[in-house]
C-alpha cells in the first residue's frame, strides 16, 4: 500500500512539474496593435483560407528554456530567404504572419530571434509558388557554370 502512495505521489509531482513547465506556453497572445509583424514559416495546414478560425497556435518557450520557442523573422524576405536557403520552398513551406509585434515578443537564442510568448496565425503571407523566381536566382547563382572558356 505505502509503494502505491509512493508511486501515485512521484507521478503526481512529474505531472504538475510538466504542467509547470507548458502552462505559459499553451496561451498565445494576440495585440491588438502591431507595429513590427512578426512572421513564421511552416508547413501548410489546408486551413489558409480559415486561419482566425483554426486558431493555430505558434509555441513560445517551454519546459524552463530546454525548447526555446518558434523561430521567427522580421520580414517576409528575410522568411522567404531562409525557405530558400533550407529548401524548404519545394516542400510546400509557407510563411505566415502571426499575432504580436516583433519587438515586443521575441528574443535572440544563439543569435536567431524566437518567440517569448505563444501566439496565433493570423494570415498567410507567402505560398511557394507566389516565389519561384527567387529560388530559380538562387539555384542559377549556386549552379556550376556549363560554359567552357
Amino acid at each position: 500500500m505505502r509503494a502505491i502512495l509512493i508511486v501515485a505521489l512521484t507521478l503526481g509531482l512529474l505531472i504538475l512539474a510538466a504542467w509547470l513547465g507548458v502552462k505559459d506556453a499553451l496561451t498565445p497572445l494576440a495585440r491588438d496593435r502591431i507595429d513590427n509583424p512578426i512572421y513564421a514559416v511552416g508547413e501548410a495546414t489546408g486551413l489558409e483560407d480559415d486561419l482566425k478560425r483554426a486558431h493555430i497556435v505558434v509555441f513560445g518557450p517551454a519546459f524552463w528554456g530546454q525548447y526555446p520557442g518558434t523561430r521567427v523573422f522580421a520580414s517576409i524576405d528575410s522568411a522567404e530567404r531562409y525557405l530558400v536557403e533550407n529548401n524548404k520552398v519545394m516542400d510546400g513551406w509557407v510563411i505566415y504572419q502571426l499575432s504580436g509585434d516583433f519587438v515586443l515578443d521575441t528574443y535572440l537564442e544563439n543569435g536567431q530571434p524566437h518567440l517569448n510568448k505563444s501566439l496565433v496565425i493570423t494570415r498567410l503571407v507567402k505560398k511557394p509558388s507566389a516565389f519561384p523566381s527567387q529560388v530559380q536566382r538562387d539555384r542559377d547563382h549556386l549552379a556550376p557554370s556549363t560554359e567552357s572558356p
